[in-house]
């Protein structure tokens, strides 16, 4: 069934570029209209390769920007019909002005400006209609693709194409509800409220349901427009040190990263052009590491970052988060696909503002500094007090898990036919439960004095 789906999907997509004619003198507008036509999905693909001017030509690249907002638009009628039905309120009740030539035109969702009744300049973005009809479309072809994947290629148990999927799929999904979006936009606007290098737009609750979200209109220039960037006098070595440290800081400080940061998304603030910051739109993919994880990438960072930005090999970097897994039999977790689709388009934008960024001289000092805070006495104070009944509850095993093992030696030594090498195993299990149990006992009231001392 899947190779049918797989097939079937294949075979459509070879007409609809023979209609497109993309097989024929191909170019950046083809590609564009091309990869549109095939669905959402296939939408963002573009948006990604849109930042690649190292893998695709500039020209065509260029054309594949139109993908990150200038799709085409839905009818506004049907669009207001949509707002007044989610807000339950005309829209002249609610907006003084209201534009209805789209600001934008993504794959999912379509966005006006207007004027609250208050005064307030907002945006309104409005979700496509049917489009969750169309992205499970698009999904049942990466699901039917990843399963053959996984029949065929005899390390998948690794990369973990179903997984994948699954993962991307709930993403993608959670994309179509834009409370969930206001939720994460809201949680990054607090982690960067006294930041000078982000600013994230605030979201009028009131006016934002699962379809419709109402946020501050920003005025900023689009990321990869350079000559509008160089135009306001914006220093871009700045800017660029200023784009790694929010990826830092999002990936290290706060656990909690933007993981769709292309060109749509991202804009340069116009304000105070000597320390220029980003401006940021459209948090619906977040994601998250778990501290073995952020140490993997720290570890992989290292010989690749010490480079200029311009001769850096992101594939490199790819390929060592694989094999950093590979080499102890692991498994490519999904939390780290979302940070690699990051990471791509960081150095994409990177790559055009300043290709002589010194990644690792900005990396290295605040990386150090993480580390040494990850056991730094505050540190395990804190982990101490959130994990205190997890703590006691083990310790208080401690001495049933001792017995158990005398009794188990015990019981081996009475049956003539016990095996040697088992009791010898055991003994051993023993002797170093009890080196366990003095460094617990140790670490227990090295803790509470640090606890004391503190407090």
């Amino acid at each position: 069934m899947n190779i049918i789906i797989v097939i079937y999907e294949l075979l459509k997509m070879f007409f609809i570029g023979i209609q497109k004619g993309i097989f024929i003198n191909p170019n950046g507008k083809k590609l564009s209209s091309y990869l549109e036509s095939l669905g959402p999905i296939f939408t963002k693909f573009g948006q990604l390769l849109s930042t690649r001017t190292d893998v695709l030509d500039y020209e065509t690249a260029k054309e594949l920007e139109s993908l990150t907002d200038s799709c085409k638009p839905f009818n506004v009628s049907q669009l207001k019909k949509i707002i007044e039905k989610e807000l339950n309120e005309k829209i002249e009740n609610i907006f003084e002005y209201f534009d209805d030539e789209p600001l934008a035109a993504a794959s999912l969702a379509q966005v006006h400006s207007a004027r609250l009744k208050t005064g307030q300049d907002v945006v309104i973005k409005v979700l496509r209609p049917n489009i969750e009809r169309k992205v499970k479309k698009n999904l049942r072809l990466l699901k039917s693709a990843a399963k053959i994947f996984s029949y065929v290629y005899k390390e998948s148990y690794r990369l973990k194409p179903n997984e994948v999927v699954k993962d991307y799929e709930s993403t993608i999904l959670k994309e179509l509800d834009l409370k969930l979006e206001a939720s994460n936009t809201n949680l990054t606007r607090k982690n960067f409220l006294d930041s000078e290098e982000l600013y994230i737009p605030e979201v009028y609750w009131d006016l934002t349901t699962s379809n419709v979200m109402v946020l501050e209109k920003i005025d900023g220039i689009p990321c990869t427009d350079i000559d509008q960037i160089e135009s306001y006098g914006i220093d871009k070595k700045t800017l660029a040190e200023n784009g790694v440290m929010i990826f830092l800081n999002q990936v290290f400080r706060d656990n909690f990263f933007h993981a769709d940061m292309h060109p749509g998304n991202i804009f340069v603030s116009k304000e105070n052009p000597e320390k220029p910051g980003y401006i940021a739109v459209d948090c619906a993919i977040t994601g998250s590491l778990s501290n073995d994880e952020r140490y993997t990438l720290r570890a992989c960072c290292e010989p690749i970052f010490e480079k200029p930005l311009s001769e850096i090999e992101f594939g490199k970097l790819l390929l060592y988060l694989f094999q950093s897994t590979r080499q102890y039999g692991l498994s490519l977790q999904t939390s780290l696909v979302l940070l690699q689709k990051t990471l791509i388009h960081i150095e994409g934008m990177g790559r055009q503002i300043y290709p002589d960024l010194d990644f690792w001289g900005i990396a290295e000092p605040y990386l150090d500094n993480w580390l040494a805070e990850q056991v730094s006495p505050i540190k395990l104070k804190n982990y101490i007090i959130e994990n205190k009944e997890d703590i006691l509850i083990k310790a208080s095993e401690i001495p049933s898990v001792v017995f158990e093992a005398i009794d188990e030696i015990r019981s081996f030594s009475k049956n003539k036919n016990a095996s040697n090498q088992r009791i010898i195993e055991l003994e051993n299990q023993l002797s170093k439960q009890k080196y366990i149990n003095r460094a617990i006992a140790v670490a227990i009231i090295v803790s509470i004095t640090i606890i004391f001392i503190v407090s």
